[in-house]
């Protein structure tokens, strides 16, 4: 049976760490939306303004 990597989520202070060093907000928007929703930057970079449900507070994937 192969290896199989996991991978460890950051730790709250690694992910703080990462956020301070984001040059402005839509990096920032861009790294706190991959940790808290748990999207792949693919799932991300596909996103439309259409999939995002502010009423619901949801974004449909």
């Amino acid at each position: 049976m192969a290896y199989q990597y996991v991978r460890e989520p950051l730790k709250s202070d690694e992910a703080d760490k990462l956020a301070h060093v984001c040059l402005d907000t839509k990096e920032k928007l861009v790294v706190w939306t991959l940790l808290d929703t748990g999207l792949r930057v693919s799932e991300l970079c596909s996103l439309m303004p259409e999939n995002i449900l502010w009423q619901q507070r949801a974004i449909r994937v």
